[in-house]
């Protein structure tokens, strides 16, 4: 899950010191590359219905996959085999689940057809090396500046449920088809594994958790705002759930700016403080002691990042709650992995 901001922050850094002629040079030996995986997150800018085509492609294959391992023509095909796995917590709250996780991590190969699991292991190892590498050599020029975050160890020990299941066993949302569903699924997996799973690791004040939290906060609001819209042209037929969550997105519509303002939105994105090649921080407001040096400030009216903080964990908070009310996931029996 934490793939594409690890990607989007070695390669943004490395383009950023690129282009100052400072240049690292490190070998990346996975067939994935950090591009492709940042670009991940800009699934989330399709149109709905290619949205909804990668999806029921996805499912296809994963379904496949699973269903090739069954040997029993009877559980084949009355589909009674695994192929999607739902993570939580100890404290029963769902996190994520497997098929939104691989649409990050699939690979396919130069035949067009996806790694298999030992290669796809191999090339997220290989991965993780290179993107240790490149921060720890980011690390290292970055010894020289004064920095107003300091490194903490990780102490925080969570421990994960699991529950297999089959997409076509999970309970209905009533007036939704499956590729529906699992399209809220999926929105509801990139929200819950910062707020049920990194909001526990890191502290609250974390710049890069921030960072994270805002991708992911706006990136939903994206694919949110795109489905509500589908559903009204389409004139589904809604349940009170569905209805709540229609009227909060239209009320964030109206006032997005106070959330996703472009020019903080762009630098967020892209590890930069300029938007167009302006610089996004009002001059008066430069504080090198402060979260984000006054960009919060600049671009929020005046607002602190521990204000704006509240602001953005209280929208994805609201975006889970509500997603949560309208999928029934079952994980109450789910074995600790």
């Amino acid at each position: 899950m934490l793939q594409p901001y690890l990607s989007l922050s070695c390669l943004e850094a490395i383009n950023f010191l690129n282009k100052k002629r400072t240049r690292i040079n490190i070998k990346n030996y996975s067939s994935h590359s950090v591009e492709n995986i940042r670009n991940s997150l800009k699934n989330s800018m399709n149109r709905i219905n290619k949205i909804y085509k990668n999806l029921e492609e996805d499912e296809l294959e994963i379904d496949s996959q699973f269903s090739h391992e069954v040997k029993n023509q009877f559980l084949q095909k009355n589909n009674l085999y695994y192929n999607i796995g739902l993570y939580s917590d100890e404290n029963k709250r769902f996190i994520s689940d497997t098929q939104y996780i691989w649409s990050i991590i699939k690979q396919k190969k130069d035949d067009d057809t996806y790694l298999t699991e030992d290669e796809l292991n191999k090339s997220m190892y290989f991965l993780g090396v290179y993107q240790g590498e490149c921060t720890k050599n980011i690390a290292g020029l970055l010894n020289r500046f004064k920095l107003n975050e300091t490194s903490k160890a990780i102490t925080s020990v969570v421990e994960l449920f699991y529950k297999d299941t089959h997409t076509d066993r999970m309970r209905k949302v009533e007036g939704l088809d499956k590729t529906q569903t699992l399209f809220l699924l999926h929105t509801l997996s990139s929200i819950n594994g910062v707020r049920n799973l990194l909001c526990t690791i890191l502290p609250r004040e974390n710049t890069y958790l921030f960072r994270i939290k805002y991708i992911v906060t706006y990136y939903a609001f994206c694919r949110l705002k795109k489905f509500a819209n589908k559903i009204q042209i389409d004139k589904v037929e809604l349940t009170p759930e569905m209805k709540e969550l229609i009227v909060f997105i239209n009320q964030v519509k109206q006032v997005q700016g106070d959330y996703f303002e472009m020019r903080f939105r762009s630098c967020m994105m892209h590890y930069n403080l300029k938007k167009d090649g302006i610089c996004a921080i009002d001059r008066n407001l430069i504080n090198q002691d402060i979260p984000f040096y006054g960009l919060v400030e600049s671009c929020f009216n005046g607002k602190s990042f521990n204000e704006q903080n509240t602001i953005i964990t209280n929208l994805s908070n609201d975006f889970s709650d509500l997603l949560e009310r309208i999928i029934p996931l079952e994980i109450e029996n789910s074995c600790v992995l």
